[in-house]
């Protein structure tokens, strides 16, 4: 299984089991601070590396 992180805009974040709160924490408030920093609709198909978890996150979102 996976752990999910809603944002308010609509898009999930998956995690594999076993993140740590503190990863979670930290990619969603890089990608909240990315999306108030962007004045554009974007798709977003982003892949980041934490140590050793991958995180995909897919999606779209408007400012």
């Amino acid at each position: 299984m996976t752990i999910e992180a809603h944002l308010a805009d609509g898009r999930v974040l998956e995690f594999p089991d076993g993140t740590s709160q503190k990863v979670i924490d930290k990619v969603v408030l890089e990608l909240v601070n990315e999306s108030r920093n962007s004045s554009q609709s974007a798709e977003t198909n982003h892949t980041a590396t934490f140590g050793k978890f991958e995180v995909t996150i897919e999606g779209k979102y408007t400012k």
